[in-house]
């Protein structure tokens, strides 16, 4: 990696996960953008064969799926296991999606992510949602890459009080993506 091309990009008062990777991608300078959990969870080997798959297949955004990995929820803990599947579930009940949204590796073409996440307004963990539901309304070609944590660390996650948060978001981002949209389009 080179160090010249670094940037560290901060802010006083934790506003979330959304909010920060936002402020990532504004900041950023190159022609594709990917992100990643900070644990690594899912390593950074996966960025080159992400890139190659959306220059090949010509995609605007990729998504990591741990739904295609054969090892995709390998040694993950039940309860987080479960509480992942259920929250898919009802994510694809409510918007018609069928990816893995809350997979912590995404990336976007620069000029893509800026207009999706210009769009976006959801700074907490349902922002991942939130800019699916932007992508694929906006017609943009998601891709999808199979997965696999290989860096499991205990989740700070609350799975009772963080999954009705979350759920509480991705009604809100349903309801308010439809007419932000529109707008745009």
């Amino acid at each position: 990696m080179n160090i010249e091309n670094l940037r560290v990009i901060s802010y006083d008062k934790n506003r979330g996960k959304g909010y920060a990777v936002r402020q990532g991608i504004f900041a950023s300078k190159g022609d594709y953008i990917f992100f990643t959990d900070s644990d690594l969870a899912y390593g950074v080997e996966v960025i080159k064969p992400a890139y190659c798959k959306m220059k090949k297949e010509k995609g605007d955004v990729i998504i990591g799926s741990r739904k295609l990995s054969e090892d995709g929820y390998k040694n993950y803990p039940l309860k987080r296991l479960l509480a992942s599947k259920i929250f898919s579930f009802i994510t694809g009940l409510i918007s018609g999606l069928s990816y893995d949204t809350q997979c912590g590796f995404k990336g976007f073409r620069k000029d893509v992510a800026i207009k999706i996440f210009e769009n976006c307004v959801i700074d907490r963990f349902a922002f991942d949602f939130e800019a699916m539901i932007v992508a694929k309304k906006m017609g943009f070609n998601i891709l999808e890459i199979g997965v696999s944590i290989i860096n499991h660390r205990e989740s700070k996650v609350n799975i009772f009080k963080d999954s009705i948060n979350m759920l509480k978001d991705i009604f809100k981002v349903k309801i308010s993506t439809e007419k932000r949209i529109k707008e745009i389009i």
